[in-house]
């Protein structure tokens, strides 16, 4: 699951080990809103320096246009996500892509519940009982 916030985000994620192409590949993302047919393909470039052990994007939430340099225009919710492999940067194209390299669930602005706490006090007492 990835978690984005307004402004710029790091995505870091694995890629190569389901690429076909590992010498130079490229990807495009897809974003589905969940609930809707909200749509939004877009396309960074790796900036790794192990790309084979990770990938790393750069990914800006804003209202301005970008779309082949990672800056997306989404409200926040819920997407699904695929990340395509592409032979060639900057397609938008999902049909042109190689394959499919990773699905998942991708949310915009998250709020978390506080996490429950259990404090113990001098008054609790665990009775034990010996029989002979």
């Amino acid at each position: 699951m990835l978690n984005l916030n307004n402004g710029v985000n790091e995505i870091t994620v694995t890629l190569y080990e389901y690429c076909q192409n590992i010498v130079n590949p490229y990807f495009t993302f897809e974003l589905y809103r969940k609930g809707t047919f909200d749509n939004i393909v877009f396309t960074q470039l790796d900036h790794s320096t192990a790309p084979w052990y990770y990938n790393s994007f750069t990914v800006s939430v804003a209202t301005q246009s970008g779309l082949t340099q990672g800056i997306i225009d989404i409200q926040p919710g819920e997407y699904v996500y695929n990340i395509y492999e592409m032979s060639q940067p900057y397609i938008l194209a999902t049909t042109s892509a190689i394959g499919l390299v990773e699905t998942g669930l991708l949310i915009l602005n998250p709020t978390f519940s506080n996490i429950s706490v259990y404090t113990q006090t001098d008054d609790d007492v665990i009775k034990s009982y010996i029989t002979h």
